[in-house]
């Protein structure tokens, strides 16, 4: 996407949550039967969301951890492989 449109930055996956939870209220809420099953099924599937997002926080964490990792194993191979090796 930020190849058609300049200075786009993605939105945060919670920003998302919040957005799209008020989009389906707005949007499938219905107001004058408020214990109906329907309004059920959209409570529950909002309250799935922090769920979500922690799962997305774990693996992005576990995903930054493995990428630093291999950074430091890449950065170590070459120092290793620049040095010059001395005879004593």
């Amino acid at each position: 996407m930020s190849e058609i449109l300049f200075h786009y930055k993605r939105p945060d996956p919670t920003t998302w949550v919040y957005l799209s939870s008020f989009l389906t209220i707005g949007l499938f809420f219905v107001f004058h039967r408020f214990w109906s099953m329907r309004n059920l099924d959209l409570v529950l599937l909002i309250l799935l969301a922090p769920g979500l997002l922690i799962v997305y926080e774990g693996r992005r964490g576990r995903m930054l951890e493995e990428a630093a990792a291999k950074s430091a194993e890449a950065r170590a191979a070459e120092e290793a492989e620049s040095k010059p090796i001395t005879a004593d």
